[in-house]
């Protein structure tokens, strides 16, 4: 059985698109599978359960198990995740927040790849409204994730994110050890449970493809986004995750490095040089060095990336856009 997680808080204009973008994975690609819906909703103010239970009234047939997690009092991304995690039937599952979308190739292909690979890092295309975003360097973040290397993961993932939201990971390699580890944050579940990972793991086999599996929403909100409201939240994470690697790391040169990582941290509430300097660290020193000796092949995948799988993505949304106007008209009718 596969598993879809979809994790929700207050997304009741947005939850419909990406409800329908599990079904068509379904509908098109999922012959002869199974799925199980796990949808948890982290205590939202608006009608996001409602909207939830009204789209699973009308396609309960496609799931062979529904699981509903609506909490009552707000926990964070990383408890209503875990919470979810512990309700999972498939090996196989896939976690997306209920702002993003599924991407249109076959996703379920994929999980092939985990015969030979524990984790496998994927392309996204980032969105806002009904279009694909184009922007020049919008993705080096994404494209990076092909030239690294098994060893710089296992140090990047001290200090930064260099997995993306999207990727595919063994059942496997969520040991209890890891639920615990992403329990101990409130929005940094993507980050600390790789950390987890890699640190309890002595190799890590690790793959990049370029296809899509994530269509990001970005907004001023979103919880990445330097403006978003939750921004004051996920700095305390990332702060209190580099405290953990400090304690448990015995290098001193990684000691030392983490240290100026905290210390950074502290100061991205202010604005002015200090904003400028969190990204004056080891971590981001040495990304934008990689950055550099690259640029022309980051610039050509990047290229490659939107050139292949922006258009097709694009009408997709044009498409979901168009037909819950529809549903929408048909409902005021």
């Amino acid at each position: 059985m596969f598993s879809f997680i979809v994790l929700i808080y207050n997304e009741e204009k947005v939850l419909y698109y990406c409800l329908e973008s599990i079904k068509y994975q379904i509908i098109h690609y999922g012959e002869k599978r199974s799925f199980q819906l796990i949808l948890a909703d982290d205590a939202s103010a608006d009608a996001s359960c409602a909207e939830a239970d009204q789209w699973v009234e009308k396609n309960k047939n496609l799931f062979q198990n529904i699981v509903k997690l609506y909490a009552e009092k707000n926990r964070g991304t990383c408890i209503n995740l875990c919470s979810a995690l512990q309700h999972m039937i498939g090996e196989e599952f896939y976690i997306i927040a209920g702002d993003d979308l599924l991407a249109v190739g076959n996703l379920f292909a994929k999980y092939q790849l985990l015969e030979t690979y524990d984790v496998i890092g994927n392309g996204v295309l980032k969105f806002r409204r009904d279009t694909i975003l184009t922007k020049n360097m919008g993705y080096l973040n994404v494209v990076l994730q092909k030239l690294y290397s098994e060893h710089y993961l296992k140090s990047a993932v001290k200090y930064g994110c260099p997995i993306l939201n999207g990727a595919i990971i063994r059942k496997s390699l969520l040991t209890q050890s890891v639920m615990e580890r992403m329990e101990q944050f409130v929005l940094l579940e993507d980050r600390a449970r790789y950390y987890q990972i890699f640190m309890e793991n002595d190799k890590i086999a690790y793959y990049y493809d370029d296809a899509p599996t994530l269509l990001y929403r970005q907004t001023e909100n979103s919880v990445s986004s330097s403006k978003g409201a939750h921004k004051s939240v996920l700095d305390t994470d990332i702060e209190g995750l580099y405290g953990i690697a400090y304690r448990e790391t015995a290098s001193i040169k990684e000691k030392i490095f983490l240290l100026i990582q905290q210390w950074m941290i502290r100061f991205r509430r202010k604005r002015g040089l200090m904003r400028v300097l969190q990204y004056a660290t080891p971590y981001y020193i040495k990304l934008s060095i990689i950055i550099i000796l690259n640029f022309r092949k980051l610039v050509k995948y990047e290229k490659e990336l939107i050139l292949k799988y922006g258009q097709e993505n694009e009408e997709y949304l044009r498409g979901l856009m168009n037909r819950m106007e529809e549903v929408n008209g048909n409902q005021k009718n």
